[in-house]
């Protein structure tokens, strides 16, 4: 696959959820939930201490769209299908299309964990990209991630193997263990 032949809609929508790329619009809200989830997030997510305004969301906003431009990553808003609330943000990168490869992450309002956001999520974007010929999927995820490990596994993600002090966090390194799926043919 070609790197300039892929395209991505800029808006997928599941039952729940739907995925819109992420724009400046969306900020505020955004912010509001990483606020509001600071110590919940915190724990897995080392950018959070970094983002303590509106501003610091609208610049990784502007990063995200010149990823989005290049094709390096497709980042979106998690709205709540039914109010259109931002519940939190996701996407895929470190896309490789020479080897139709790419890696799927989110984060979740701490309020709106539980109610099988980030499965949608991962399940809209694992479609999409196995439409388009990708063949391995994969997340990667903190080993004290509980809830996320289980979302992995109900989607038939398949425990690969542990990667040991890959993420230095706020409290040292941290493991990883690695999720995926493979195109059936």
């Amino acid at each position: 696959m070609k790197k300039e032949e892929f395209t991505m809609p800029e808006e997928l929508t599941g039952e729940k959820i739907r995925l819109v790329k992420r724009h400046r619009k969306y900020s505020c809200e955004l912010f509001q939930a990483i606020d509001r989830s600071r110590d919940f997030l915190r724990e897995f997510l080392f950018w959070v201490d970094g983002t303590k305004s509106v501003e610091d969301v609208d610049k990784a906003m502007d990063m995200f769209a010149g990823k989005w431009n290049e094709k390096t990553a497709f980042d979106f808003v998690i709205l709540e299908k039914a109010g259109r609330a931002v519940v939190g943000a996701g996407g895929a990168f470190n896309i490789d299309f020479e080897n139709r490869a790419a890696e799927f992450g989110y984060f979740l309002d701490q309020k709106q964990t539980g109610k099988g956001y980030a499965a949608e999520l991962v399940r809209l974007l694992e479609e999409y990209f196995f439409a388009k010929g990708f063949h391995r999927l994969k997340l990667e995820i903190d080993e004290r991630n509980l809830p996320s490990q289980r979302v992995a596994e109900r989607g038939g993600y398949v425990y690969e193997g542990t990667l040991r002090d890959v993420l230095l966090a706020y409290d040292g390194y941290r493991n990883h263990k690695v999720y995926a799926k493979i195109q059936k043919s």
